[in-house]
């Protein structure tokens, strides 16, 4: 199991939060294509009402039930924007995976779809040993080695 916590505005505008949850939700929906026989992903409202919160990652993965913990950011300044994603393991908090992604901003549902694509690749070679399509699947055996 896993959960996409909200990502965090990190820009000193407000108004800019629609695209940071706008970039939690593409996110969950493409973790939730990956492996669904396989990889459980928290739904979005689950999620959402972490947006804010002060909880460690350790306390949000016991109250969700989840092995993993998806976390991120975006910061925009003029027409650019950095989205950085980390893949946590709930049970010690370390940090498998992290990467940052710069883009201009253009068509921001544009920019969200090819960052969580990208995101959701890199996560899904972390997390099952390889990169695979939405039709492709795994044995239970290989991703239970590395869930």
């Amino acid at each position: 199991m896993i959960a996409v916590l909200p990502f965090e505005n990190l820009s000193s505008d407000p108004e800019q939060d629609y695209f940071s949850d706008g970039m939690t939700e593409e996110m969950i929906a493409r973790l939730g294509r990956l492996q669904p026989q396989t990889l459980g992903v928290i739904a979005r409202t689950s999620a959402m009402t972490y947006k804010g919160a002060n909880k460690d990652v350790a306390r949000i993965g016991r109250e969700l039930g989840v092995g993993f913990v998806v976390e991120g950011s975006v910061r925009r300044e003029q027409e650019r924007v950095r989205i950085t994603a980390q893949l946590i393991q709930v049970s010690d908090q370390t940090h498998l995976w992290s990467e940052s992604f710069d883009r201009s901003t253009g068509d921001a549902l544009t920019v969200q779809r090819q960052v969580a694509d990208q995101i959701s690749n890199a996560l899904a070679i972390e997390l099952f040993g390889d990169k695979r399509s939405d039709e492709d699947s795994t044995s239970a055996e290989a991703v239970a080695t590395r869930i």
